[in-house]
C-alpha cells in the first residue's frame, strides 16, 4: 500500500466544527484565515502522554502537532484531511 503524502505543522486550534458527521478544526485564524483540518474516524488524536483521545476533547487555544495531507483546497480558507493530531500544549 502506497504511503499518503503528509506534511507536518504546529498551530493553534481557533475554532471546532461538528456538524452531524462533517468534522473539522481551524488552526491558526478564523473566517478565510488559517486551515481548516477535515477529520473523521480514522484521524488519529493523541494527548500529551500519546494516548488516544477524541475530538472532544480538544479545545480552542490548544497548541497541536498535525500531520495532514500534502493536498489542499485552494479556497479560503484552505482545507485539507488530518491524518493525525497531538497535543503539544494546553
Amino acid at each position: 500500500m502506497e504511503q499518503p503524502m503528509m506534511v507536518a505543522r504546529n498551530g493553534v486550534i481557533t475554532s471546532i466544527r461538528k456538524i452531524g458527521k462533517y468534522k473539522s478544526i481551524q488552526i491558526d485564524g478564523i473566517g478565510v484565515n488559517g486551515v481548516v483540518l477535515n477529520v473523521d474516524e480514522n484521524t488519529i488524536i493523541r494527548n500529551q502522554a500519546g494516548e488516544v483521545i477524541g475530538l472532544d476533547d480538544l479545545a480552542i487555544g490548544m497548541v497541536i502537532h498535525v500531520q495532514h495531507s500534502l493536498a489542499m483546497t485552494m479556497s479560503l480558507p484552505p482545507q485539507t484531511y488530518a491524518y493525525s493530531i497531538t497535543i503539544q500544549s494546553s
